[in-house]
């Protein structure tokens, strides 16, 4: 992986270690404070009501592009919108988990519209307090990536708060949508790291499974 050289870009922005830099990417609010991780805050776009949580978030400054790994959802990060899903994207490489595991803070997604939860990270989230509404949890459905084994899908399970999920299933990877929709499409990797945008009919990508986001709506697809 390249090293990002970040330090001496802060300095030049006058944004050091002691104030916070915040950016948006892909309708997903972040902060940051140090050199390597990143802390979700909320949304950026509020129409939005599918969102996808990265395990790696790209931000350029200045020509220069920065890697920052996402290791936190502040608390309330998305109480109260109207979000209907969220996937959480899993680690890109080998030994990206050495970075840190995911932190949920309390109330992070305290909205009983999220009906839909599909996580694709084979580390177990770290938990502050309850991140999820108890609509969530009674009607809303746990989905586990095909990336996971049973054991981490077991694991899920049987740990406060992902077992308190009333429904599970392990996500499914459908063919590509064929509807009406006419506009761009945005296609990330299940790593959530963007590789195409604009007309789905230019995209030449090599066979595999991706994110298909279409407007607001999206979904996992074998190309």
């Amino acid at each position: 992986m390249r090293v990002v050289q970040l330090l001496a870009t802060l300095i030049a922005a006058g944004t050091l270690a002691g104030s916070a830099a915040e950016f948006a990417v892909d309708g997903i609010k972040y902060s940051v404070d140090d050199y390597t991780h990143a802390t979700v805050t909320g949304l950026a776009d509020a129409d939005m009501d599918r969102i996808f949580i990265p395990y790696i978030v790209n931000h350029s400054d200045n020509g220069v592009e920065h890697m920052f790994f996402v290791t936190r959802i502040a608390a309330d990060a998305f109480a109260g919108t109207g979000i209907r899903a969220v996937v959480f994207s899993p680690p890109p490489y080998s030994g990206a988990a050495s970075q840190g595991a995911l932190v949920i803070e309390d109330g992070a997604f305290n909205t009983p519209s999220l009906m839909v939860v599909n996580t694709f990270r084979p580390h177990l989230p770290e938990v502050e307090g309850d991140p999820f509404n108890e609509a969530t949890y009674a009607e809303g459905t746990l989905g586990f990536g095909i990336n996971l084994t049973e054991d981490q899908i077991d694991e899920y399970k049987s740990t406060e708060p992902w077992s308190r999920f009333n429904k599970t299933q392990v996500t499914a990877v459908t063919a590509p949508e064929t509807d009406n929709y006419a506009g761009p499409v945005e296609i990330f990797t299940t790593s959530g790291i963007k590789v195409f945008s604009g007309d789905p009919q230019a995209a030449a990508l090599p066979k595999g499974i991706y994110i298909i986001r279409r407007g607001p709506t999206a979904s996992v697809s074998a190309l």
